[in-house]
């Protein structure tokens, strides 16, 4: 984890993944080592023990906390914000269809959604609701 702590990796190469790419990310505290692909599940595995290879001498001494595969949203959510929970990046089904792209739109949405929380909240000063909108960046 120390080697990742303000890095993420992507990887291209038949070995990782025939169509996409594979990515090292920190979250919290452990990374996420995974690999976009429209392959079968079986060839997934396979991918995913090509990325673990490649990035082996960073992680070494680390372990398998799970093991998971979710299929890449397509389509924008038609509800994007309830309550005080926001969607954003994946979730929020911000990916390009012909790609499977997201993690542009990913830090871009966080971003934006963060920066709207914070000048909303008048830099966390007050609450804020689903009533409270923005448009254009402006509160």
């Amino acid at each position: 984890m120390e080697y990742y702590e303000n890095l993420a990796e992507m990887y291209v190469g038949n070995d990782v993944s025939p169509d996409f790419y594979a990515w090292v990310f920190p979250k919290c505290d452990h990374v996420a080592v995974g690999t976009g692909t429209v392959c079968s599940k079986q060839n997934i595995k396979l991918y995913q023990q090509g990325i673990r290879k490649r990035v082996l001498p960073k992680i070494a001494g680390g372990k398998v906390i799970e093991v998971e595969a979710h299929p890449i949203p397509e389509h924008p959510r038609p509800v994007r914000v309830r309550g005080r929970v926001a969607l954003v990046g994946d979730a929020a089904g911000y990916v390009t269809k012909c790609s499977g792209e997201g993690i542009y739109f990913a830090a871009k949405s966080g971003r934006m959604c963060g920066e709207a929380i914070v000048k909303a909240s008048e830099g966390g000063q007050r609450m804020i609701g689903e009533r409270i909108r923005t448009v254009a960046g402006s509160v």
